[in-house]
């Protein structure tokens, strides 16, 4: 952990989420040609959560006081590593290979479960250094589910895709036969199927990097400006916070994936 916290410190969080269009932003005509799918609005969503996520959390670390808010600082590097995982999982997609940037996606949800239930219950966040970063994630993610609706659903297609070795991956269309030749796509699937399994992706990418966002914003809570996803609210005089499923911003998220997390 950094003592000194202007370590932590930039300039202007807005020149990161510059960079990270810059980044990102492939040429229209390189994206149809390389993938043959349009994932410009997957593509623009998932630019927007990292975003806003990059600029709570820079936000978050530059006014937070180190020596009295330890835990808040290391949350909020967790979701900085995972904004970051978000980054190089666009850029995978982007490039034609939907399979391996579906392997990041499982770490942003770990980490969004770990953050959302240590939000909940510090003694979730003192049990995962207690245990030397081995955490229960199927426990902290059942937690999580109880504010904020799809976290496990999305972990489990996550798994079930690309993260445990299954029947599945050796099936992938990495070959297309045309004529009498095999063509076989080293890279990225072959064929139609490309198209198809980007498109998927890019779907369950939005939804990841909105799960972070709402976990991001749960933590920066008090440096959010205008909240999108949760509610403050007074329950037998505590503080509690409620997460809005009637929020702009996450039924936006849902008209995007349509289908693919319901």
């Amino acid at each position: 952990m950094p003592k000194d916290q202007s370590a932590l410190r930039v300039t202007d969080p807005g020149e990161l989420s510059a960079l990270i269009e810059r980044i990102v932003a492939l040429p229209a005509s390189e994206k149809s040609d390389h993938i043959g799918a349009d994932l410009s609005t997957e593509t623009a969503f998932v630019v927007r959560t990292l975003e806003r996520s990059y600029e709570l959390i820079l936000r978050y670390l530059n006014q937070a006081e180190i020596t009295r808010n330890a835990d808040g600082v290391d949350m909020a590097l967790h979701l900085l590593n995972a904004a970051n995982t978000g980054v190089s999982g666009l850029l995978l997609l982007q490039h034609g290979y939907p399979f391996q940037a579906s392997m990041l996606l499982r770490h942003i949800i770990e980490v969004v479960g770990l953050v959302q239930a240590s939000c909940m219950d510090e003694q979730n966040w003192e049990d995962f250094h207690g245990q030397s970063g081995k955490a229960n994630y199927q426990q902290l993610l059942k937690v999580a589910a109880t504010v904020v609706p799809a976290i496990r659903e999305i972990h489990g297609r996550m798994s079930n895709y690309s993260q445990h070795i299954s029947p599945l991956q050796g099936s992938l269309p990495l070959a297309e036969k045309i004529g009498n030749k095999t063509l076989v796509s080293v890279a990225a699937y072959a064929g139609p199927a490309l198209a198809s399994e980007c498109s998927k992706v890019a779907k369950w990418l939005c939804a990841t990097t909105c799960q972070l966002e709402i976990a991001v914003e749960r933590l920066t809570y008090e440096f959010a400006g205008t909240p999108r996803y949760w509610r403050k609210e007074q329950e037998d005089g505590r503080v509690r916070f409620a997460f809005d499923p009637e929020s702009r911003a996450w039924k936006e998220m849902t008209q995007v994936v349509d289908a693919e997390i319901s």
